[in-house]
């Protein structure tokens, strides 16, 4: 576990864009309502117009800006946290993010795909660049995906009834303030900005898109190879062989370290919470964490 602790640091603002087709699960389907009653899912957000984390983006950004006052050329820093970017290789969401806005040549941009960690990696990187640097004051902080792009067409996605994931992009805008932390909100001129990074690599055998999209020889194989070396027969292009997903060992994880985790870095303090924010899209173990939380 590392540790880290930022002063002089201000969350300015936060703001979000989703795509305007919402599609709504039909229920009366006894398999989608199970998928539905299990996961908390009732509706997500999916565009049907080809928008990109980018597009979601720079609506998010337009807004961010316009509510705390700044210009686009005001930013220093700007990292962009997408698994989907629409070029693969050398042109990432932030160089397009910093056409588009025309902003300052030595305004560093970079992208950082880290994937279900992304904010607090992201976070941690943009804090930890701007408590070193005397360049930079205003930051740009990126995460969103797509999932439109995983099927052939808009008629499979629209037919498509079990949606785990939705769409959208959210942007946070961080300052360097002069004063250090001296108590209240955090990261809101009072106490500083803490972060906790983890990793625990052998997960990814869990949980993975399978790298069709970018080994080009897979576009062909007839087949894909499994983490266990057991091999799945594959359709160039198949959008249902595109990721893998162990449940059994995400709820395992999901409901015993991340909880033990939790407790182990707040103790006692954790009464002081009145909501708990986490990234999964599962109501099952939301539920198991929040009960393991509450009681202890």
């Amino acid at each position: 576990m590392s540790s880290f602790s930022f002063d002089h640091l201000t969350l300015r603002t936060v703001a979000a864009a989703v795509p305007r087709h919402v599609i709504t699960l039909d229920t009366s389907e006894r398999r989608v309502a199970k998928f539905v009653k299990q996961m908390g899912i009732k509706q997500v957000h999916i565009s049907i117009t080809q928008q990109t984390p980018l597009d979601l983006g720079a609506v998010a950004l337009e807004q961010a800006l316009a509510h705390v006052g700044w210009q686009a050329q005001d930013l220093d820093l700007v990292l962009f946290d997408t698994q989907s970017a629409y070029f693969y290789g050398g042109v990432g969401e932030s160089s397009l993010l910093h056409h588009y806005f025309n902003l300052r040549e030595n305004c560093a941009v970079f992208d950082l795909p880290v994937g279900c960690s992304a904010f607090p990696y992201s976070l941690t990187t943009a804090c930890a660049m701007a408590q070193n640097s005397a360049d930079i004051k205003r930051i740009a902080l990126f995460n969103g995906d797509i999932t439109w792009h995983k099927f052939h067409s808009k008629d499979e996605l629209l037919r498509q009834q079990e949606h785990l994931f939705g769409e959208g992009t959210g942007v946070v805008l961080l300052e360097k303030n002069n004063a250090p932390g001296t108590g209240g909100a955090p990261g809101a001129g009072g106490a500083p900005i803490t972060t906790k990074l983890f990793a625990l690599g052998h997960g990814y055998q869990d949980l993975f898109f399978y790298p069709n999209a970018s080994h080009i020889w897979n576009l062909t194989a007839p087949s894909l190879v499994m983490p266990d070396g057991t091999q799945v027969a594959h359709e160039p292009g198949d959008s249902k062989l595109s990721l893998y997903m162990n449940g059994i060992a995400i709820h395992e994880f999901s409901t015993t370290k991340i909880a033990n985790s939790i407790k182990e870095h707040y103790g006692a303090a954790l009464k002081d919470f009145d909501y708990y924010v986490f990234h999964q899209a599962n109501r099952q173990i939301l539920q198991a964490l929040t009960t393991s939380l509450d009681r202890d």
